[in-house]
């Protein structure tokens, strides 16, 4: 099926039929496209630009068109009063009548994809002019055939649109019916919270819950922001949508800005401990921390630490078979504090390891049967950078080779980093 012209391809078209008729001196020349060219079959043609009258016509036109042409004076019409394309192909000899009239198809990597037409009375066409409008008609289709190939990724750049925009509309839709359950959630989990005391070994339990869906509520807040900025036109808007810059990324997602002050290890990580130990427990696992943080601080953003966190501990216990073990401990240097989490769980194998902190990749897990997004180290990482901080692998740090383990180690900053000093002119600069 041919694709409508573009309004450029048309204005072209027009452009060199009266290029024929000035230059040249053609007193008849039109353009035409055709939906297919089929030994056999008579094609169906449909005219672009014509000279004398009609100029550019709008494409698609009213219907095909056969093509129709009288012999110039003087000259013997053609076996049939209309030329029979498909059986006198139009790049043979048969096609010149008298050397006035010519059919030139509009020929480009063996498709033929319309016709150029050139008739004039005055005085056969001479060789160089031959050769002019054979140049006019390979243009043409030149021309042609890249129109057709960027309406076709018009056509499918507007289908994708249009498939995300109904993906967007279920992703709203499962929103909308996540964020009733979290809200009751959060609100049980405050009516909990005030009929417990505080010397009440669920307390915490019950804090952990509040702060959990407080945290999920953050993350669909996020969500629905994020997705704010594709509320925009189709892709051939003037103002198409702008993405996210990749690298910032906070708590899962782009367009947060980060928080930077000094956070208290004592307060920001017991919460997070508290939540990993319950789920550990659950799996058999046993998760070991300090009882009494040192009075350290870090400087970062408290949501960026805890997402960094929380996805180390989910790793450590995800990976650590039952009976396993995973320890959280704190160290510190006169610029930086050390947050080291470790495990006696399956390691990661010395060849993932360079790639370990790219997105989605898993190495040897991905083919097993954990499941798993590869997105969380990734994440880390990217938080971590944020933050002026680094992070460290080390795997094994066991002598069991069936579960020698992994260690990570965040390391940030006591104090803000200075900014960078700008360079100072000298000799050569």
């Amino acid at each position: 099926m041919l694709i409508p012209a573009s309004r450029e391809f048309v204005t072209l078209c027009q452009s060199q039929v009266t290029l024929l008729a000035q230059v040249l001196e053609a007193t008849w020349c039109a353009v035409y496209l055709t939906e297919k060219w089929a030994e056999g079959v008579q094609p169906q043609l449909h005219p672009v630009a014509m000279y004398p009258g009609q100029g550019a016509i709008a494409y698609p036109p009213d219907g095909p068109h056969r093509l129709a042409l009288a012999p110039a004076p003087g000259e013997q019409p053609p076996a049939h009063p209309d030329p029979d394309l498909a059986l006198t192909p139009p790049w043979t000899d048969d096609v010149f009548w008298g050397q006035r009239q010519l059919i030139i198809p509009l020929l480009h990597e063996k498709l033929v994809m319309g016709l150029l037409v050139a008739r004039r009375e005055t005085a056969p066409w001479q060789p160089r002019e031959l050769d002019q409008i054979n140049e006019i008609a390979h243009s043409l289709a030149i021309a042609c055939f890249l129109d057709q190939k960027a309406s076709q990724g018009e056509a499918k750049l507007s289908q994708q649109y249009r498939q995300f925009q109904q993906q967007r509309d279920h992703f709203d839709t499962l929103l909308h019916q996540i964020r009733n359950p979290i809200t009751a959630l959060r609100t049980f989990s405050k009516l909990l919270l005030k009929r417990l005391q505080p010397s009440d070994r669920n307390y915490s339990v019950a804090e952990n819950l509040v702060r959990e869906s407080d945290r999920i509520q953050t993350l669909l807040r996020q969500f629905e922001q994020w997705f704010k900025a594709w509320d925009a036109p189709l892709p051939n808007a003037a103002n198409p949508p702008a993405l996210a810059d990749p690298g910032a990324t906070l708590a899962l997602l782009p367009n947060a800005t980060l928080q930077r002050e000094p956070l208290p290890l004592a307060t920001l990580l017991p919460p997070l401990i508290a939540s990993a130990q319950a789920i550990a427990q659950e799996r058999g696992l046993r998760l070991t921390a300090p009882d009494l943080w040192p009075d350290q601080e870090v400087w970062g953003d408290a949501i960026a630490l805890q997402e960094i966190v929380s996805n180390l501990l989910d790793n450590a216990i995800k990976y650590t078979p039952q009976g396993g073990e995973i320890y959280v401990s704190t160290q510190s240097t006169p610029t930086e504090v050390a947050i080291a989490i470790s495990d006696t769980g399956f390691g990661i194998p010395l060849g993932d390891q360079p790639r370990i902190f790219e997105r989605r990749y898993r190495g040897v897990q991905g083919a097993g049967e954990i499941p798993g997004t590869g997105l969380g180290l990734a994440i880390a990482q990217d938080l971590i950078t944020q933050m002026a901080g680094r992070i460290e692998l080390i795997s094994p740090i066991t002598n069991n080779p069936t579960t020698p383990g992994t260690r990570f180690t965040i390391w940030l900053p006591r104090q803000p980093s200075p900014p960078t000093p700008l360079p100072t002119p000298g000799r050569g600069e």
